[in-house]
Formats: structure tokens, sequence, C-alpha cells
């Protein structure tokens, strides 16, 4: 599981600190949260959301799937209907029957009109509200730094699009949840963050990025003001 974060060390500093040289690195900890926090405010607007055109058309392909396999597109059962225009084929009994001439027996004919029902119920649900429903998948990589946050008792700021974003996978399989630690405390403080969505093995043919690039790039936007927070720090303690 790949991890990404920083480290405060005060062993360098202690020996140019004179009087301070019992310095704890959690004194710290603030300012090191505060720029956790920052970092992942600007990782998660950095993070791209998945690509709707794809989505789209992968999504209008397993709507075909949805209404015109009955019951399942995945896997073959017995009795099973699948519709192709104005073509209906059961599987019934270990055979294939075109059901469109009507030349069925009784009991082939009930669980085609059973197969049939259901067809027409699932039609019921729209191809658009259908596409519409599981594209807010697309949001769900920049999720994963609110889950990141949270887990550090932080607050930042998400969208509703963010929020609302959820796996549209049957059965539902929720992705696995990012999270943050911190370590340490007395010659180092230290954050990290692990994100095994992003990071899992087969890459999803929907990320286009390296978690850690984007993180990189969040920490350097926000490193100056960091360490200038570290010195202010640093400047009150020396005159307590």
């Amino acid at each position: 599981m790949a991890k990404t974060g920083f480290r405060f060390d005060v062993k360098k500093l202690r020996s140019k600190l004179g009087g301070l040289a019992n310095l704890r690195a959690d004194e710290f900890y603030d300012d090191v949260m505060e720029y956790t926090r920052k970092s992942l405010n600007s990782v998660q607007a950095l993070t791209p959301t998945r690509d709707y055109s794809t989505i789209r058309a992968n999504q209008i392909k397993q709507y075909d799937y949805y209404v015109n396999y009955i019951p399942d597109s995945h896997k073959l059962t017995d009795p099973s209907l699948k519709i192709k225009g104005r073509q209906h084929w059961l599987y019934f009994r270990g055979k294939w029957l075109n059901a469109s001439d009507w030349r069925l027996s009784s009991d082939a004919y009930a669980a085609y009109q059973k197969l049939l029902s259901e067809h027409q119920r699932r039609k019921q649900t729209t191809q658009a509200s259908f596409v519409k429903g599981r594209a807010q998948a697309r949001f769900l990589y920049r999720k994963t730094w609110s889950e990141a946050a949270a887990s550090l008792g932080l607050q930042i700021s998400t969208s509703a699009n963010v929020r609302a974003s959820t796996t549209r996978r049957k059965p539902p399989v929720a992705p696995p949840k990012s999270y943050g630690q911190t370590h340490g405390g007395v010659t180092a403080f230290s954050v990290t963050v692990s994100t095994p969505f992003l990071t899992q093995s087969p890459r999803s043919r929907y990320q286009t990025f390296e978690a850690s690039e984007i993180m990189g790039s969040a920490q350097a936007k926000h490193l100056g003001e960091f360490q200038r927070s570290i010195k202010r720090r640093l400047n009150a303690l020396a005159k307590q």
C-alpha cells in the first residue's frame, strides 16, 4: 500500500537552539496538522475526476445489457432472455429458442412471459437516469482525500458531488478507504496518508494520474507558508 506524507524532525535543530535543546517535535503539532490540512485541500482540487465521456459511453453499453439481457448479461442461467431489436431469444432447458415467432411450448412460453415482464420493468428506468446515477462515481478519486482528512480529524472543502459520490457496482463494493496517521512526538513528528484506492493494482482504466505526484505538487504549494510558521513558533518559544 503506497503512502505519502511529511515529517518534522527537531534533531538537527537542537544543537542550534541552546536553551531549547529539550524541545519536543510535537510542540509543532498545530503547524504540521495545518500544513496537512491545506495540502489535502489542495490535492483534492488537483485530483482529476473520471472522464465523463468515457463513463457515459461505457454506461450506455451497460444499460443495454441491463435492459435486454434477463436476468444477467454476465452469467447465462436457465431460463434467460436476450433481446436484440425485434428478436427475442429464450434460453430454456439448455436450448436457444426464437421466442419472436411464438412457437413455444406452454412451459417455455410461461418462462418467456416472466422474463419479458422483468424486461419491461427495467425499461422503466430511462437510459439518461441510469447513466446519471452511475456517473456520480466519477468523483470517487477526490473523495479519497476527504476520507484521509476526516480520519485525522481535519476538515477540508468538499463539493456536494464529492460528498455524494458512491460506487455503482452490482453488488455494491465500496472502494478501500484512505486514512491518515500521526507518528512520533519527541524528536520527530510525522503524518502519513495512505490511499489504497489510488494505488491499487491493476490500475483502473479511468485513472490517468499518480497520486504521489499530485500530492507532491499540493505540498510544494504550501511548503513556504509551513516553513514560515515553524520559524515563527521557534522565535516565540525562544522568547519564553
